[in-house]
């Protein structure tokens, strides 16, 4: 692994299995602009999980996986680093140049030093965590704040709507799911968040 966490704005498509047509519309989101993708299994990894992985990592886009201890080393050899749970453990090797994230519901990261970025959220009400309390801009600003100089990316509810709230409140980007790869057209979306995020800056 030899990967570099792309510039400022970054936008990772965090994928979701039960989305149809989910290499097809995570490609075009890349196509759109996404500069990063986070791979997440709904149970164990399997073969299909590592083949969207190569796919998608065919299209030059650094690609993260979160990894259940039965991933195989396979998986673990083509991604270009983990994304952690809050609360999981930090591996115990990583390969050179791997990247390592982890996800945050506060203010602090465990291994901060030794990670590359950091997901922030829920920002804004999600489908995804459906009734679930939204932590809003303010919270997102904290986050950002304390945990600098490391990036951390907003997540729940990012839309081209409020992408630049979350660029303007400290965030190097957002991590999207269904505000893309549901969208009618996912490339325009991914460009559409990437625009307002740009404009921000």
């Amino acid at each position: 692994m030899n990967a570099t966490l792309p510039a400022p704005p970054i936008l990772m498509l965090v994928t979701d299995p039960s989305i149809p047509d989910l290499a097809a519309r995570a490609a075009a989101g890349i196509d759109g602009g996404a500069n990063m993708v986070r791979i997440r299994p709904a149970g164990p990894w399997r073969d299909e999980h590592t083949e969207l992985l190569r796919s998608l990592r065919r299209r030059g886009t650094p690609a993260v996986i979160i990894c259940p201890a039965d991933a195989p080393e396979e998986a673990l050899a083509v991604a270009d680093g983990v994304h952690l749970a809050e609360d999981a453990l930090y591996p115990g090797e990583m390969p050179p140049g791997a990247l390592v994230g982890r996800s945050t519901h506060g203010e602090r990261v465990g291994d901060a030093e030794r990670l590359d970025y950091a997901v922030f959220g829920t920002v804004f009400a999600s489908a995804t965590h459906p009734g679930g309390r939204a932590a809003g801009i303010d919270a997102l600003k904290r986050a950002c704040q304390a945990l600098s100089p490391l990036p951390v990316l907003a997540i729940g509810g990012v839309t081209a709507v409020n992408a630049a709230e979350c660029v303007r409140a400290g965030a190097a980007g957002a991590a999207a799911i269904r505000s893309v790869l549901l969208a009618d057209d996912p490339a325009k979306a991914a460009a559409d968040i990437i625009q307002a995020m740009r404009e921000a800056i």
